[in-house]
């Protein structure tokens, strides 16, 4: 869950490949690839390539399951040994199963419950938040796509599912909903950590927190207006440092990150280039803790400044183009960036 992820972006070096449509419905497969610490490269696919990318690969259809929306899905990963995993569940079961350590803790079966009541909190948001995919997250074509999918899908267009069935309307449901997730992420604490389970976190806490990622990446308005509902929203949001806490004392190692890297490329280039490229795809919200204080990424998008570091790194660098180096094609930053890079780097670190 570390949001950096530690991922050397394009280097063919890491096997683990993790093929993406965009932030709002990807966040459980990648929170838990950087849980794990699993190096990745990202392949961004658009919505009307996916189903013939990802039957052109030879990946089966999903199975039937009360989640199950269509054939082909994002996330998919494609893993170290060349198979295929679609969807965010069994992505989890193959990490955990590969990499057992540190523990998504699946044998609980708190995941089951945390999908079930933030599916139930999603669509009862969506009507207020859906329409603003096309208009500012998503690329064409997948824009236009998906504006067209989801009006053959709900007999309406997504305008007219917000004027319907979102606003003050809906929000008594809302709110009923948000009550039984906060129940839910207080009942079972062991301690007074701020996890399902109190200090040790699980892969039911991934669940919730990639629902409060995706409505911080797509409305800002909506990711506060839940989070300010009780004190549990905003103490698991916030809890990424207590996580990398939790992995620090179990001892897991990081270092072979460094000695995995070509021999010229330091610890701070695979930073940088991993944050670069989560500023890209995520237009800069970087979901640490932070000042929470709204400001304006490179594109000049507002947003909640999540990252102790964002400023920092702004002023730094100025813009993305300014710093970033493709390592894989032997462009490499100046001294005074490789200086400033590894300060900030070792900030972050």
């Amino acid at each position: 869950m570390k949001r950096l992820g530690f991922s050397k972006g394009k280097s063919e070096s890491y096997k683990q490949q993790y093929l993406n449509l965009h932030p709002l419905i990807s966040q459980q497969g990648r929170l838990a690839l950087n849980f794990k610490g699993v190096p990745y490269k990202t392949e961004w696919v658009e919505y009307p390539d996916l189903a013939l990318k990802f039957k052109a690969l030879g990946i089966p259809p999903n199975p039937e399951s009360p989640y199950k929306f269509a054939d082909y899905t994002s996330p998919t990963v494609r893993f170290a040994d060349g198979s295929y995993t679609m969807d965010s569940q069994p992505i989890a079961e193959k990490l955990e199963a590969t990499y057992p350590e540190p523990s998504l803790h699946l044998e609980t079966g708190l995941h089951d419950e945390a999908l079930e009541i933030t599916f139930e909190l999603m669509w009862l948001i969506f009507p207020d938040v859906l329409h603003l995919l096309p208009k500012k997250i998503l690329n064409e074509p997948s824009a236009s796509w998906f504006a067209e999918d989801r009006k053959r899908r709900f007999g309406m267009t997504l305008d007219e599912m917000a004027e319907l069935k979102g606003g003050e309307k809906a929000w008594p449901a809302v709110v009923q909903s948000m009550e039984r997730l906060r129940q839910f992420l207080t009942v079972r604490k062991r301690d007074e950590g701020p996890f399902i389970m109190g200090s040790t976190p699980c892969y039911g806490d991934l669940c919730v927190v990639a629902l409060f990622e995706s409505l911080q990446t797509v409305s800002v308005e909506m990711y506060e207006k839940v989070v300010a509902f009780c004190r549990e929203f905003g103490d698991l949001h916030e809890a990424d440092h207590l996580i990398e806490t939790y992995l620090q004392e179990r001892n897991r190692d990081f270092s072979e990150l460094e000695q995995e890297a070509e021999a010229d490329v330091t610890i701070a280039d695979v930073v940088l280039y991993r944050f670069l490229e989560f500023i890209e795809h995520c237009n800069g919200v970087d979901l640490c803790i932070g000042s929470k204080e709204k400001t304006r990424d490179v594109y000049g998008h507002e947003v909640i400044e999540s990252s102790p570091k964002l400023s920092d790194f702004l002023r730094s660098f100025g813009t993305r183009e300014s710093a970033r180096s493709d390592l894989v094609k032997g462009e490499e930053p100046g001294e005074s960036a490789r200086v400033a890079m590894q300060t900030w780097a070792q900030g972050v670190l």
